[in-house]
């Protein structure tokens, strides 16, 4: 994810949109040794230590000693002792280092994002040759060709120009000491490089900008073109080095648990979405084995029964001073913002028993759960392992000084317990459960039971406040909530605080499923549009409920939580046993269309690469039917047709429609007309800022 809460990335993320919706400057992107990374390649310090190990058995010209001490602190010179000592070995080890290698998700998510651009130029610093592999269309310039780069942007020719040379000519790699000093003897080369510098926008991927000669060419045109500038140049980067160029302005992006950088490919999207022909292929979904020790498990992220719930709180907290502020947590939703009055929870729950290993719900789900489907299932489900909670100690909330400021950011809030400090799993387990009189030793070890098979997430350790600032960044999903371009993702204003949290939850949603490695999660209405947005996730055409369905009911589109009652839960319990109950649930993990090369792993709400085959699915509904009919043979259920609500835009207009309504009534209030300033506080004109973004 992006960086939230990097107050440069703002402006530098508007300043990369404006230039790209303008066309005011050929966009050129120079792709580094970390994207080779993402294609199984290894570094270049990682080349060096293979090279000084190899070396140093082999051959004993080469100064051991000297090139441990070098090691990590200058690489090139460490190329350069090993071809001084063996140019033959040296050559032989750097062509098997970089030799073709197969795709990954990490990869292809890249290729995508980065041929969304048409026409596409790409300097690179890479000896592989992966990127002329995958964009078959592309004009190849070696370094010797540079000044044909020049000529192919005037014509608007897509072309990837190799810097540093290819592993197909080994002599022309840039590795050691002395080929560098070649490259800042050669003034051809270098005034080329300035002049691409002086006349386009280079967005660096992949590239710490740490060779000398390329921070001298910046620095140069700079110092050229003092009055108007250059530029500008972006650094896409996880930490931006102190002393970067005033040209080039860094856009930082988080690292997470896999410290794989592909969080880095978010630019690309964001480059992508602001392109004016939206018309590209959205990433696909990746083989389930791509993703290490994923578990046939369906995180539900909310789970609310038939009935009227309150989706949010505003909560007044006492500071030392006596003073309060306020901060508001939930979903928020009202019954005008949701596209049917039914709830899809008992559907969702039905979908999980069939279809995955185990269902997940938050913790704060027990009691609803635990009265809608009857003590003894849930006590059953318990103990077969197909049902665990997950405990959430703090939930993403938005945060305002007062309880009448309009301005405020978000974060994290939990509920405490008596003595102060946040809730455990247990006590948040003991608030929801009251023991019958008489059988308190049954129920306490049941209770026992239970709290040894909650896990828990801890959202502070993921740091999703600031990722989702960083989510708040991306245009299209500025665009689907109605935020305008003035509002920075540290200041949420009222009107669109539920809009906020819900791209918080979907951030806390998305990390969850990564830290437990679940399969699958289940959003709620209009969730799948912002995970698109956030992610670069394009929508499933088929889905484990339409093969639920026809297990239950021998049809794709029927709502199975309608059939949500003792019996049927009794039937799906023993049909989880069976053969085929087994088998089917063994092929809805193998057909996940799951996320492997972004940061949303798991399949939103159960999509699947392709539908389960007609086979399994008709041999699990034989079975099942007669564990129904033996259950209920007189049940005379009616069972209503099911559309699918949450995949369209319907949801998020609604959204929009509710914000709009509380921005004009606020304004009201306030005697704002449509010519003042906004009240989010950016200076803007009212009718050109949040009244526009949200009609």
């Amino acid at each position: 994810m992006l960086d939230g809460n990097d107050s440069q990335i703002f402006y530098s993320l508007g300043r990369l949109r404006d230039i790209v919706v303008e066309a005011t400057k050929p966009l050129v992107f120079w792709v580094g040794a970390g994207a080779s990374k993402w294609s199984g390649y290894p570094s270049w310090y990682e080349v060096a230590s293979q090279l000084h190990s190899l070396f140093a058995k082999r051959e004993s010209r080469y100064d051991r000693a000297t090139g441990s001490q070098l090691i990590g602190k200058d690489l090139p010179e460490v190329f350069t002792r090993c071809r001084s000592a063996n140019s033959a070995l040296y050559y032989q080890l750097l062509a098997d280092s970089f030799l073709p290698r197969k795709d990954t998700p990490i990869y292809r998510s890249f290729l995508d994002a980065l041929s969304s651009n048409d026409p596409l130029y790409i300097l690179t610093t890479n000896v592989d040759e992966a990127l002329e592999q995958h964009l078959p269309n592309t004009t190849i310039v070696q370094r010797t060709d540079f000044e044909r780069c020049v000529s192919l942007i005037q014509r608007g020719q897509s072309f990837v120009c190799k810097l540093h040379g290819s592993i197909s000519m080994v002599q022309s790699m840039v590795f050691a000491t002395e080929d560098y000093a070649e490259l800042t003897r050669d003034n051809t080369y270098l005034s080329l490089l300035k002049h691409i510098f002086a006349e386009t926008t280079v967005v660096f991927i992949g590239y710490g900008l740490k060779d000398e000669y390329v921070i001298r060419a910046l620095r140069a045109i700079e110092a050229q073109t003092r009055i108007f500038g250059n530029g500008p140049h972006f650094l896409i980067t996880g930490s931006a080095p102190a002393d970067l160029p005033g040209s080039t302005m860094p856009i930082k992006y988080l690292l997470d648990a896999r410290n794989d950088h592909r969080s880095a490919i978010n630019v690309l999207n964001v480059i992508r979405e602001c392109r004016k022909d939206n018309s590209f292929a959205m990433p696909k979904g990746d083989e389930i084995k791509g993703v290490a020790e994923v578990t046939s498990g369906y995180f539900i992220s909310d789970f609310t029964p038939p009935g009227t719930w309150t989706s949010s709180q505003t909560l007044g907290i006492g500071r030392d001073d006596g003073s309060q502020f306020c901060a508001i947590v939930g979903h928020g939703f009202v019954r005008q913002e949701l596209p049917t009055p039914v709830t899809p929870s008992p559907q969702d729950f039905l979908v999980g028993l069939l279809c995955f290993d185990r269902v997940y719900l938050p913790l704060n789900a027990l009691a609803p759960l635990h009265d809608f489907i009857g003590g003894e299932f849930f006590w059953e489900l318990v103990a077969s392992d197909g049902l665990q909670f997950i405990h959430v100690p703090k939930e993403p909330a938005c945060i305002y000084e007062a309880a009448d400021s309009l301005i405020g950011d978000l974060g994290l809030v939990g509920a405490a317990s008596e003595i102060r400090r946040i809730r455990s799993p247990q006590e948040e387990i003991r608030r929801q459960i009251t023991f019958v009189p008489g059988r308190e030793a049954e129920a306490e070890q049941l209770v026992r039971d239970l709290e040894a098979r909650v896990l828990t997430f801890d959202g502070e350790s993921w740091n999703v406040p600031q990722l989702a600032r960083g989510a708040l960044l991306h245009p299209s999903v500025r665009r689907l909530i109605g935020m305008s371009e003035g509002v920075r993702p540290t200041t949420i204003p009222r009107w669109l605080v539920f809009p906020a949290l819900r791209v918080a939850h979907v951030v806390s949603t998305a990390m969850l499923c990564q830290q437990f490695n679940l399969a699958a999660a289940k959003v709620w209405f209009g969730g799948e549009m912002l995970v698109g947005a956030i992610f670069g996730l394009a929508a499933a055409r088929d889905w484990a409920h339409e093969a639920a369905s026809y297990v239950v009911a021998g049809q794709a589109d029927i709502d199975i939580g309608a059939m949500f009652n003792v019996s049927s839960l009794k039937a799906i319990l023993k049909f989880r046993d069976t053969q085929e109950g087994v088998a089917l649930r063994k092929e809805a993990l193998e057909q996940l269309r799951v996320n492997a090369g972004t940061e949303f792993i798991s399949s939103v709400n159960a999509g699947l690469k392709r539908n389960i085959s007609f086979p399994s699915l008709d041999k699990s509904r034989r079975v099942l039917s007669a564990l129904l009919a033996a259950e209920a043979p007189r049940s005379g259920l009616t069972l209503g047709i099911w559309h699918n609500p949450y995949y369209s835009d319907a949801s998020i207009s609604l959204w929009r429609k509710r914000c709009r309504e509380e921005l004009h009534s606020l304004c009201a209030e306030r005697h704002i007309g449509i010519y003042d300033q906004c009240p989010c506080g950016s200076g803007e004109k009212f009718k050109f800022c949040c009244h526009a973004a949200l009609n």
